[in-house]
């Protein structure tokens, strides 16, 4: 049995943006050729926030970017329907990917409230807000 690999931040943006000299070649050699890498939802975030405030790419281009490489067939997640709504919901409604991810993890259950004074999440559909 082949070792679990975990996948890193940087291996991925090596691999999605192209820059790194000469990582991004090694990083897409490396990703395509994996038996599997465990991606961890903490690592995704990572994702999204440098693309969005290091190389300042729009939130659609961002989630286009995030469901590519949730869609590799390398990648290996342990909730991609928690992660596809969380993307879904970022790309979608005007909030950061944090708030996503909890709305996300918040719609897997009925009914899905979360407490929390952001407004924010009065704009995402079917969550309801629990004022504290």
């Amino acid at each position: 049995m082949a070792p679990v690999t975990f996948v890193d931040t940087n291996v991925l943006l090596r691999y999605v943006v192209g820059d790194g000299a000469g990582q991004a070649g090694r990083a897409r050699a490396f990703v395509d050729t994996a038996d599997e890498l465990v991606l961890t939802d903490p690592v995704v975030a990572e994702i999204e926030f440098v693309l969005r405030s290091v190389y300042r790419l729009a939130r659609k281009k961002v989630a286009q970017t995030l469901q590519m490489i949730l869609a590799l067939p390398t990648i290996v997640v342990g909730d991609l329907d928690l992660l596809t709504d969380a993307i879904d919901i970022y790309e979608h409604t005007p909030v950061d990917f944090q708030d996503a991810y909890l709305a996300a993890c918040a719609r897997q259950h009925s009914p899905a409230r979360i407490a929390s004074f952001d407004r924010d999440f009065d704009k995402i559909p079917g969550i309801e807000r629990v004022a504290p």
